[in-house]
């Protein structure tokens, strides 16, 4: 069995998928073949339990050193999730209070990257992706050929709220522009091509160094 919980920054809820690893069945196996914890880092504005945007990053060592200490042999495969979708071109809004330009998601899936890059990149270690739900990329419910790179509003509200419904990133690259994230191909699918193959393209790569330099002022992280 493949349990994918969320923990919304939670130490409490980490250390509940814990235990659970290490619980038997009747006939004495383990509950789960394959646990992928969920940072949820990527989705702060949904959910942090309190988690400051500067402490999340810690919560996440958290998790990598669990993974990275678990034993292979134990019979639960402790693992983690990269967690992105359009929204790092979009935004998202969620209220007033609660909503991400697309530079804080382009940090947040970047920061993730840096901190998961020695498991991403080490054959022994597994992990999971959330790319987002289809309709996101603007399938049509009647006709997925009509995908055309859409955005729909059904998965995630942009940050520009109804502006953004049903356009294309590049109809969404002037109202974008004051966050420099112009990108008009598919970008959820180039951000998992980077992770399986390293076949980052250029547009991701800018992206995240320029967020990395010039907003945060942060050394470079290296895409492997």
């Amino acid at each position: 069995m493949i349990w994918m919980p969320y923990t919304g920054g939670s130490i409490t809820s980490v250390n509940n998928v814990c235990n659970i690893a290490n619980t038997y069945n009747y006939d004495g196996k383990k509950l789960c073949d394959v646990i992928v914890i969920q940072p949820g880092y990527f989705y702060y504005e949904v959910s942090n339990d309190g988690r400051s945007d500067s402490e999340y990053p810690e919560f996440m060592q958290y998790i990598r050193d669990i993974v990275f200490n678990n034993d292979k042999n134990s019979g639960t495969d402790l693992c983690f999730q990269m967690e992105y979708d359009s929204s790092i071109f979009t935004g998202r809004y969620i209220n007033d209070e609660s909503k991400s330009n697309p530079s804080n998601k382009t940090y947040r899936f970047a920061k993730t990257l840096d901190i998961f890059k020695y498991l991403l990149t080490t054959p022994e270690y597994s992990f999971g992706i959330y790319a987002g739900g289809p309709n996101e990329q603007g399938y049509n419910m009647n006709k997925i050929s009509d995908n055309i790179n859409l955005h729909s509003n059904r998965n995630h509200i942009t940050l520009y709220e109804n502006d953004g419904h049903y356009k294309t990133y590049k109809d969404l690259t002037d109202i974008a522009s004051n966050y420099n994230m112009a990108y008009n191909t598919k970008i959820t699918y180039d951000i998992t091509a980077g992770l399986l193959f390293n076949g980052w393209s250029s547009q991701v790569r800018d992206n995240i160094h320029r967020v990395y330099n010039e907003l945060f002022e942060e050394s470079r992280v290296t895409l492997y």
